[in-house]
């Protein structure tokens, strides 16, 4: 994690990413990482527009996933 990058991106939380991936030819690569931190960033961004936009649709569409725990 880049503290500049991560720590004050506003979809941290819910990324996906694995540093040790994102390594070419054994170096970490700053172009993947920026590349796939830009794809994560516009994915989130759909979700989140679906996620309202079902909401506005139906406002209680999701209400079964008050019952779901994760652990």
């Amino acid at each position: 994690m880049n503290e500049e990058d991560c720590l004050t991106c506003p979809v941290v939380r819910f990324c996906p990413t694995c540093y040790a991936t994102l390594a070419g030819e054994g170096e970490f690569s700053w172009q993947k990482k920026q590349a796939r931190c830009k794809g994560i960033r516009k994915s989130f961004e759909k979700d989140l527009a679906l996620f309202c936009r079902i909401l506005e649709i139906e406002p209680n569409a999701l209400d079964y996933m008050q019952d779901i725990i994760i652990g």
